[in-house]
């Protein structure tokens, strides 16, 4: 019977280091398998982030004010039809015009030198200090100040010259680089209808194709920014 112990232990040696080699390969194909989902997940959907680069700054601010420039140019078109050509209601339009100018920058400069930097991935489980919560109250009280002041100013223009202001006999006089008066044609009939079948129409006509083809480059420079930023 003593000679049979040692053959049992020769017998069961090889199935223990069977055993192992099995747990051994099942603990790298779990590994592997998790590590190729870790690298196969989903990614999230790219978004259109031109700031990313000045010349992406540069074009999303130059998009978003061709909207407002183009309405100036073609309102100032309009409001100088003939007779009157260039006049003192002109001057309604360059307010609003300043007035949208002035929002912008301010708006830039409270977003850049007072709004507060965006946290860091890892400050996330951190409250933020009491110097971030006392700019962004800053920011947002200026930014609240802004809008209302200047968010009222073109309402008030336009409404005040509805009411009377800029539209007397005087405003609609054209206004002549040498200074000179020349007076006010008072019945204008064919001009009139001249502007009503023939300017206006054709104004209305390039406005909208311009905001068409404005919409379109957008959209193509958006599809761009999300191929460019899947093929990353």
């Amino acid at each position: 019977m003593d000679d049979n112990v040692p053959n049992e232990t020769t017998t069961t040696q090889p199935a223990d280091e069977l055993h192992l080699q099995n747990l051994t390969i099942t603990l790298h194909r779990l590994s592997s398998t998790k590590s190729t989902n870790i690298s196969t997940s989903p990614t999230p959907s790219p978004t259109f982030n031109s700031n990313q680069t000045p010349r992406g700054a540069l074009l999303l601010h130059t998009l978003s004010s061709l909207p407002i420039l183009t309405a100036f140019l073609f309102a100032s078109a309009a409001a100088g039809a003939p007779p009157t050509y260039f006049n003192p209601r002109h001057f309604t339009l360059f307010a609003v015009l300043a007035s949208w100018l002035l929002s912008r920058l301010l708006g830039l400069l409270i977003t850049n030198y007072i709004s507060p930097p965006p946290p860091a991935a890892t400050d996330n489980c951190h409250s933020p200090a009491r110097s971030t919560i006392q700019r962004e109250t800053l920011s947002a009280i200026l930014s609240t100040v802004k809008n209302i002041i200047l968010g009222l100013a073109p309402p008030v223009l336009l409404a005040a010259q509805t009411c009377g202001v800029f539209s007397g006999c005087k405003p609609w006089e054209p206004i002549r680089l040498d200074g000179r008066r020349t007076g006010l044609e008072l019945n204008p009939k064919e001009t009139f209808e001249w502007n009503v079948t023939v300017l206006y129409p054709r104004l209305v006509g390039a406005f909208l194709a311009l905001e068409l083809g404005r919409g379109l480059r957008v959209e193509v420079r958006v599809r761009e920014e999300e191929l460019s930023v899947r093929g990353m």
